[in-house]
C-alpha cells in the first residue's frame, strides 16, 4: 500500500510537500500539485483514515442523545429510526452514539440552550 513517504519519494519532495499539495494548500505550486495527484492516482494512494483523525483531532462520530421516558423501549416508532440510523451510519462507517438520560440531566440542559 502506498504511503505519503512513498509518494515523496518517487517525485523527490518531502513528505510535507506531498501532504500540502494534496490538501490544496495556497503556497504550493500549481504544477507541483499536478505532479502530486497524478503519482497518487497512479500509485492508487488513500489516505489514512485514522491517521487523519489522530492529526486532525477530529472525528467522525454522531450521537443521539435522548431523554428518558416510559416505555421507551416499547416505542416502535423510536425502535424503527434508531435502527435505520444505525445502519445508515454504519454503512459510512460512522460510529453512531445513543444515549438515554434523564430529563434535568447536564448533558440535555446544555443541548436546549
Amino acid at each position: 500500500m502506498a504511503t505519503l513517504k512513498h509518494i515523496a519519494r518517487s517525485l523527490v519532495l518531502s513528505i510535507t510537500q506531498v501532504s500540502r499539495a494534496l490538501n490544496d494548500h495556497s503556497d504550493v505550486n500549481e504544477e507541483t500539485r499536478l505532479r502530486v495527484k497524478e503519482v497518487v492516482r497512479s500509485m492508487n494512494y488513500h489516505p489514512n483514515v485514522s491517521t487523519r483523525k489522530l492529526v486532525s483531532g477530529r472525528s467522525v462520530m454522531v450521537g443521539m442523545v435522548v431523554p428518558q421516558r416510559r416505555n421507551i423501549g416499547q416505542d416502535g416508532i423510536f425502535l424503527e429510526v434508531v435502527a435505520r440510523l444505525s445502519a445508515q451510519f454504519s454503512g459510512r462507517a460512522m460510529p453512531f452514539v445513543r444515549h438515554i438520560t434523564g430529563k434535568t440531566s447536564p448533558c440535555c440542559r446544555s443541548i436546549k440552550s
